[in-house]
């Protein structure tokens, strides 16, 4: 009878610790410590940890799969012995904690409303070092071998690094294990244990260390901005800093950030290293948990347990979805507690320990819903990349107008599932330059509150007539302090008859500054002039901003705790703002610079319009997220039944609402033309509710408006159909001119990394052919032509002028595509780096106003200034001479229209 087959082994060791757990529950009046009472009761448990902690969950893995491709696997580690533990066992570290009661903030479901155990305080760690001499077996794994599967090291800088003679075989002369996994605190890449691993297995290395620990060294990785922002900052110091850099040796790097997602860096043999972002698109970094209060003890021992899991080194990518897995276990792990706390909170009845089961249940059956991305990696960062980069853009790609329109149709929830995504109150961004304006500002406010300051804080809100900027600064203070917690108080300037009228209303808001609530206070109109003096208000809120302090006659008088929000009406920015003045003279008798620098931060609310002066790619987003916001409060009778997330809107009204260059007066005309228009007890938005031209006009320009409504359409199927026709074209144009496929698209050499099948072409290019094909009606119509099938008349032939215009149309609309995807006119075309040498006009405009109606808002700063040579015009007009062909195929034709 042949042997049984050899187990395949997993070798678990590192720092052990001992976990001693605190279950405190006070039930007297709380009024302080030093106060017993017999109410209050501690129980205390102590628990594995460290390596041992991980060893048991490894097991427990292993019990819960079974074997693995075919094989048996067993688990050796050190014998840790909880029997006699006690907190003064020598040899040990232990560590120690404070465990609450908490229960879900907000919590509706009983489920949710059960009270659990987490912690309340770390207290620390106490070293109980090992008596001189070799250290005792029970450091020391069990049933060692050289060479297993899979060596599992926890290192949490305790002692384990330092000491070899408590490393396993495996890391020793002859040892050759097939995978290691190494979960490490700080001080990171440093010790004899790294050196060994780095110098011998770094091929087979896959390091995991928490964020949190990253930034205890002499690192700048920003928290609470926005996940690129965050990424981007890690990438560029892992890849520059000293302090860190040291992990880029290892074959995998995860970093993790807890509850809310992870960086993965692979490193790529004789080439730059990879970079994934795995992230939750509701949360940012250290959010998540916000709701469930109390700390954790374990997250990256899930995380480690999710990798272990999954290691396949035959397979290049076996880490896809075990850092998902990790980050689904850590919630699991919060969620749970370690334990439920039952009625009466009975310290003594909580045995207290990790929440093994919960843990193990969801690694096997993870559904996490994360958003996963590449990074710009340092040399993409070098080239200037990452300043634009963004989760959307990569998300989307040239789908700015179409995805645009999917979020009024099917909201926002459905269609930007998997972007980064902020809400404060009713405000819903995905702009990533202004969810880092919004959370620093949040930041900024939650600061100044806990500090209990006693003098205002002061910020200033910019933006454009109707772009939003009280709203904003409304929603932001309701999601910080809640909107019952929040009082808002609003004087406009340019209405108060002077200043002895502001020592009034700094009155109301002292009394205002007495109660319980929040005072927020908004300076409307604050950039406008006295009689005789420009700017002349802001030397009269120096001294409140400054000393918290306002002078009434003789006396003077505390304002106290109150947030100043000084809403300006003449500038849209603040770099704007403080270059009002022409001179520094003026600047100073006006005390502008006293005043900015007063300031505690600022805001840019960017609104529905584009943004004047730069590249603004995103705001068909932003428009669309206000007017699904408008239909939903304004008209929820729009909303299909039965699908309560789907709004009945005619495809024409949609699309003038969103591609309508800009509202006159920004928000307050997007809500003026629905309120306008006849949707009383309708359950569509038709062409027929739209208010007259007349009316229109008061917020727009009616004539566009009308046009872009009634521009012909095809339906989305006959895009599909049309898009691979319209590839394959230019395929064989671009081969009879004797281009081949190459990675980089180099005129010179003519070769062009497009010259594949329509299917594997990246994303944003197959969006550029049906952006192609969905615009060729308006281009037809625009030259006197409409589109009908072909059973409804006979094709018409295009003449040479009807082709070269049609021509210029279409260059035009590819144009304002690059440009929505943030690409930028360059001497050489340059796919990475977002550069193309055919961003040039046809012909040259005369104005700036022309520039932003041909090549949209941001053409003029995104394109050269010379003409488009005419080698580009051919491709142009070749491309259009085809589409009555292209329509044929689909069973349509050209006719006069």
């Amino acid at each position: 009878m042949p042997a049984a087959p050899r187990p395949s082994t997993i070798i678990v060791t590192g720092d052990l610790t001992a976990d001693w757990h605190i279950a405190l529950a006070r039930r007297g009046d709380g009024r302080g410590t030093s106060a017993w009472t017999a109410e209050d009761a501690v129980s205390v448990y102590g628990c594995p940890g460290g390596a041992a902690l991980l060893a048991d969950l490894v097991r427990a893995l292993v019990a819960r799969r079974g074997p693995r491709g075919g094989k048996r696997w067993r688990v050796a580690s050190p014998p840790f012995e909880t029997d006699g533990l006690t907190p003064r066992t020598p040899g040990l570290t232990h560590s120690f904690a404070t465990w609450g009661v908490f229960t879900k903030v907000g919590a509706v479901t009983e489920a949710d409303k059960e009270p659990r155990w987490r912690v309340r305080d770390f207290l620390g760690l106490d070293r109980l070092s090992a008596a001189d001499g070799a250290p005792p077996a029970w450091k020391r794994v069990k049933a060692d071998e050289p060479r297993p599967d899979i060596l599992v090291l926890d290192d949490a800088n305790l002692g384990f690094r330092d000491t070899d003679a408590l490393w396993p075989a495996a890391l020793g002369k002859g040892g050759r294990p097939g995978h290691i996994v190494l979960k490490m605190a700080g001080p990171t890449a440093q010790g004899p244990l790294w050196d060994r691993l780095i110098g011998r297995f770094a091929a087979r290395l896959t390091v995991i260390v928490p964020i949190s620990d990253l930034r205890q060294e002499a690192v700048t990785i920003s928290q609470g901005l926005s996940w690129e922002v965050t990424a981007t900052d890690l990438v560029r110091e892992l890849a520059t800093n000293p302090a860190i850099s040291g992990l880029a040796a290892a074959a995998n790097l995860i970093v993790s950030f807890g509850p809310d997602g992870a960086l993965i860096r692979r490193s790529n043999r004789g080439g730059e290293p990879s970079y994934q972002l795995i992230f939750d698109p509701s949360h940012i970094e250290g959010e998540w948990a916000r709701a469930l209060p109390g700390g954790m003890v374990g997250y990256t021992t899930c995380m480690a347990g999710a990798v272990i899991d999954r290691v396949d080194p035959a397979r290049a990518d076996w880490l896809d979805g075990a850092v998902e897995s990790g980050v689904a276990a850590m919630r699991a792990a919060h969620t749970h507690g370690y334990g439920p706390a039952g009625a009466d909170a009975t310290p003594g009845e909580a045995n207290l320990r990790f929440p093994m089961a919960a843990v193990v249940e969801t690694l096997a059956n993870p559904a996490p819903a994360l958003g996963r991305t590449s990074v710009p990696n340092w040399g993409e960062q070098r080239l200037g990349r990452a300043a634009s980069w963004s989760i959307l853009r990569d998300r989307i790609g040239g789908r700015v107008s179409a995805v645009a329109e999917e979020i009024v149709l099917n909201g926002p929830k459905a269609v930007l599932a998997k972007v980064p995504l902020a809400r404060f109150g009713a405000l819903i961004t995905v702009d990533r330059q202004e969810i880092v304006a919004l959370r620093s500002l949040s930041t900024v406010i939650r600061e100044y509150w806990d500090q209990a300051r006693p003098e205002p804080l002061s910020v200033a809100v910019f933006g454009a007539p109707g772009s939003g900027k009280s709203f904003a600064v409304k929603q932001l203070a309701a999601a910080i302090f809640g909107r019952d917690k929040v009082t808002t108080l609003t004087f406009n300037l340019s209405q108060l008859a002077g200043p002895d009228a502001l020592v009034s209303a700094l009155h109301q808001v002292r009394d205002l500054a007495l109660g319980v609530r929040v005072p927020l206070v908004f300076w409307d109109e604050f950039d406008t002039s006295l009689p005789g003096r420009e700017l002349g208000w802001l030397r009269y809120f120096l001294a409140p901003m400054q000393d918290g302090t306002f002078q009434d006659g003789q006396v003077t008088h505390p304002i106290g705790r109150a947030i100043f929000v000084f809403a300006g009406g003449r500038a849209s920015s603040v770099d704007e703002f403080s270059g009002l003045l022409e001179n520094e003279a003026r600047r100073t008798e006006a005390k502008l610079p006293d005043f900015v620098s007063r300031l505690k931060g600022h805001l840019t609310v960017l609104g529905p319009n584009p943004t004047p002066g730069v590249v603004d790619s995103f705001y068909p987003i932003r428009r669309a997220l206000l007017l699904r916001s408008l239909l939903e409060r304004l008209v929820p009778k729009l909303k299909r039944p039965g699908k309560s997330d789907v709004l009945e809107i005619d495809r024409g009204v949609l699309r003038a609402l969103l591609r309508i260059p800009a509202y006159a007066h920004g928000a307050r005309s997007v809500e003026a033309i629905i309120a306008m228009s006849q949707l009383a007890g309708k359950t569509r938005f038709t062409r027929s509710s739209v208010p007259s031209a007349g009316q229109l006009a008061l917020h727009l320009d009616a004539r566009e408006f009308v046009r872009l409504m009634q521009e012909p359409q095809l339906s989305e199927d006959q895009v599909d159909e049309l898009a691979p026709v319209i590839h394959r074209a230019f395929v064989a144009d671009m081969r009879a001119k004797g281009y081949r496929y190459g990675t980089v698209t180099n005129d010179r050499r003519k070769t062009h990394s497009s010259l594949v099948a329509f299917e594997k072409l990246p994303a944003s290019e197959q969006e550029q052919n049906r952006d192609s094909a969905r615009s060729i009606p308006a281009k037809l119509a625009e030259a006197g032509f409409t589109v009908v099938p072909d059973s409804l008349g006979r094709g018409a032939r295009l003449s040479k002028t009807v082709i070269d215009r049609l021509a210029r149309l279409e260059h035009e609309r590819w144009v304002r595509m690059k440009i929505e995807q943030g690409w930028r006119h360059g001497a050489r075309t340059d796919k990475p780096r977002r550069i193309h040498q055919a961003l040039l006009p046809w012909p040259k405009p005369r104005t700036r106003q022309e520039w932003s109606e041909r090549y949209g808002p941001g053409g003029y700063e995104a394109m050269g200034r010379t003409e488009l040579p005419e080698r580009e015009k051919v491709k142009d007009r070749r491309i259009v001479r085809q589409i009555p062909a292209l329509l044929k195929k689909a069973g349509l034709v050209v006719v006069p229209g």
